[in-house]
């Protein structure tokens, strides 16, 4: 016999199988119990957390995702504001270095002579000033108020990275484990329910349902909903 054939018993009959097919059978395997523990913990975190069908782990799912893009949109609304602020301080900056020359060209009936001679500067002040009548204020802000409006971002931003990763994986968690228990009852994501329901069906949603439906906020939702008010601002 080669050295590559190998017996092995299957279902109580002897059948001959090369290295490379044991090594496929072992991978394969392999696979199917990755994929029977992905599907086990889907069905322990649904019960976990008293989610009685597959309606409300969807609920649970979709509930994860908003809070998580909700951080997201914080962050990325505070980030925004504060490059315009960023930018309005160096606007005044300029505005402030560069207004004794352009008020002395005035003074000079904007002399092209003058102009020639400070054309940089005189330059940078209208585009600075441009750049404030584009914002339409109604005053010009000091650059102390925009320090401390900045700091006041910049703290609230750190807090929100605080929550951010771990509502991601929480997010992803729910996702994986709507994915895999929609598979496991062969449901499409986004399908119709069917009416008629299979054994595998009626058993994995008894196994889902052994206690009552929780109601309220879980606890990243409260917590969330706690810090939301002092962040959005």
């Amino acid at each position: 016999m080669s050295a590559y054939i190998r017996k092995i018993a299957l279902e109580g009959k002897i059948i001959r199988v090369n290295a490379p097919e044991i090594r496929n059978i072992s991978v394969l395997l392999g696979n199917i119990a990755s994929k029977v523990k992905q599907m086990a913990q889907a069905v322990l975190l649904a019960q976990k957390n008293q989610l009685g069908s597959l309606e409300s782990l969807r609920a649970k799912a979709t509930e994860a995702s908003s809070e998580y893009h909700e951080i997201q949109a914080a962050i990325q609304s505070k980030t925004l504001r504060m490059n315009e602020i960023a930018m309005l301080q160096k606007n005044i900056g300029t505005y402030r270095k560069t207004r004794d020359v352009y008020t002395e060209y005035q003074k000079k009936g904007y002399s092209k002579k003058f102009l020639t001679e400070h054309e940089e500067e005189i330059h940078r002040h209208q585009e600075a000033k441009k750049y404030f009548d584009n914002l339409n204020l109604e005053r010009l802000p000091t650059i102390s108020e925009l320090k401390q409006e900045y700091a006041a971002l910049l703290a609230k931003k750190k807090k929100l990275y605080q929550l951010h990763r771990p509502e991601r994986e929480k997010m992803m968690e729910w996702r994986i484990a709507q994915y895999n228990i929609e598979k496991l009852l062969d449901k499409r994501l986004t399908g119709p329910a069917d009416s008629s329901r299979s054994p595998t069906e009626t058993q994995t949603e008894k196994h889902l349902s052994s206690q009552p439906v929780r109601k309220g906020l879980s606890a990243p939702a409260h917590r969330l909903q706690q810090t939301r008010s002092g962040l959005r601002g």
